[in-house]
């Protein structure tokens, strides 16, 4: 069975918005210099999000912390923090 175009666009509101809350979940807890596993796991978070939803980069650029300040944790850390600052760039530019 088809969806209808509202049953579309009501699901593509409600998760866009649950990506705003686990975004604004993530940074809160990058925030607070977690333990690198901790940093990881959020981080690798943001970076999925920022894939999926194109509020989540403008997020990042502009409630912080800057993902970049913790480059230098870890090499998978690094690796994260890439993914995330090349949708960040990309949103703003």
């Amino acid at each position: 069975m088809l969806k209808s175009a509202s049953q579309y666009v009501s699901n593509t509101t409600v998760f866009d918005e649950v990506c705003v809350e686990l975004c604004m979940a993530a940074l809160q807890l990058v925030a607070w210099a977690p333990p690198e596993e901790a940093m990881w796991r959020a981080l690798a978070a943001l970076a999925r999000l920022a894939a999926h939803s194109h509020d989540v980069p403008q997020l990042v650029a502009l409630v912080g912390p800057d993902p970049a300040a913790f480059r230098g944790t870890s090499p998978r850390i690094d690796e994260q923090i890439d993914l995330i600052m090349k949708k960040v760039a990309s949103a703003s530019g």
